[in-house]
């Protein structure tokens, strides 16, 4: 039998195709569903089916206090686990003054010396096996910038909350984007939401 447009290198979504179809991914048909009908179903508008491309969807919010004279509150969200992608899909950022709030790119290495506590983020998906997310969410005030590359800065007036507009944002593993506060001793809220799967072989970084 001949397979017509086969998807050779996105298995995940083969077998997300089969299950949203109820057929099974080693049973013939599936390819020659085309040919019966027009299908019209896209595996990526209903988040309950990012669970059948092997993706979990993620999300957490953090609130960094005042740290004092000369520091600069801020969260990051890194990727740090080798052969992952994370997908930061969105980014919202509170402050208690009326202040400038930038969006940064940067290495884990330089973020994790600022940002020395962490946490997990949380399943979106309670499907998923554990209940975290595989990126780690990173937070502090430091006396400084970490080393990165600006994105984007947003003016923020007091008690309004404020969603960037630079995400969708990928990032690699050893990857961060991070939020933090311009004018010092000034507390911050900042919320994530994420989703994160295997790399495929095509997408590993290019030299």
């Amino acid at each position: 039998m001949t397979v017509h447009n086969a998807i050779k290198y996105a298995p995940l979504v083969q077998r997300a195709a089969a299950a949203a179809t109820g057929l099974a991914g080693e049973e013939s048909g599936l390819e020659r569903v085309g040919e019966s009908l027009t299908p019209v179903f896209d595996l990526w508008t209903l988040p309950e089916w990012a669970f059948l491309r092997g993706e979990r969807l993620c999300g957490w919010s953090r609130f960094v206090p005042a740290g004092g004279a000369a520091t600069f509150a801020g969260v990051a969200l890194c990727n740090t686990t080798p052969n992952i992608l994370c997908v930061v899909e969105a980014v919202s950022v509170q402050i208690a003054g009326a202040s400038p709030v930038q969006l940064w790119m940067a290495l884990d290495a330089d973020v994790q010396a600022s940002f020395p506590a962490s946490s997990q983020g949380a399943s979106r998906d309670r499907r998923n096996p554990g209940t975290t997310s595989l990126a780690v969410v990173r937070y502090g005030s430091p006396a400084a910038t970490p080393t990165a590359a600006p994105l984007e800065t947003r003016t923020i007036a007091v008690a309004e909350t404020m969603d960037l507009v630079a995400p969708p944002i990928v990032l690699a593993t050893g990857q961060c984007c991070f939020v933090q506060t311009t004018i010092a001793n000034i507390a911050l809220f900042a919320n994530f939401k994420w989703r994160e799967r295997r790399l495929f072989p095509s997408e590993q970084a290019r030299g």
